[in-house]
């Protein structure tokens, strides 16, 4: 979903790779409040990240590695939002893993949204003819109430795992 608040320790503008330790691969986003929607985040075009990604990927997967992000960093201009970016990077990466998927933003559907985070979920699988919501552990220890899933029948499943290799986390472009 694209239209709840931005979180600058997230992984909505960065990524983790393993690059002489661990190292995060970041899209700087231009600070215009508190209160910024995803949809809203604008790229800081200012920022030389892209030579920063583009030195890293080279570094670590060789140098052909920068030139398939080319065709996504080439559509961006001084006006770009992080949706922008992300979006068709996510369609990539779907189709690289044959992944038959629809990507749908909550911004382009039309149901009645609350102040309540869990209600909105509720009725945002529902909109979608959805019968299962996953969840990642931190956000249903912590903000999930279930009463709004259950009251819609929809079933609730948490994806909390912890990888079991030695080096931890993967990034998507270890395996392609």
């Amino acid at each position: 979903y694209d239209d709840v608040e931005f979180s600058r320790q997230s992984p909505q503008h960065r990524a983790e790779i393993d690059f002489g330790g661990k190292k995060w691969l970041t899209i700087p986003v231009k600070h215009t409040g508190n209160d910024t929607l995803i949809l809203d985040a604008e790229i800081d075009m200012s920022q030389q990240w892209l030579r920063t990604h583009t030195n890293t990927l080279m570094g670590k997967y060789g140098g052909n590695a920068a030139a398939e992000f080319e065709p996504f960093y080439d559509e961006l201009d001084t006006d770009a939002r992080l949706v922008d970016l992300t979006v068709p990077l996510l369609r990539e990466l779907f189709d690289r893993f044959e992944i038959e998927t629809t990507v749908v933003r909550s911004s382009n559907l039309d149901f009645d949204r609350t102040d309540d985070p869990s209600e909105n979920l509720g009725r945002l699988v529902e909109e979608l003819d959805g019968s299962r919501y996953v969840s990642g552990g931190r956000g249903y220890r912590n903000y999930l109430d279930e009463n709004p899933f259950d009251a819609r029948g929809i079933d609730v499943t948490v994806q909390d795992w912890t990888p079991e290799w030695d080096d931890g986390n993967v990034c998507s472009l270890d395996v392609l």
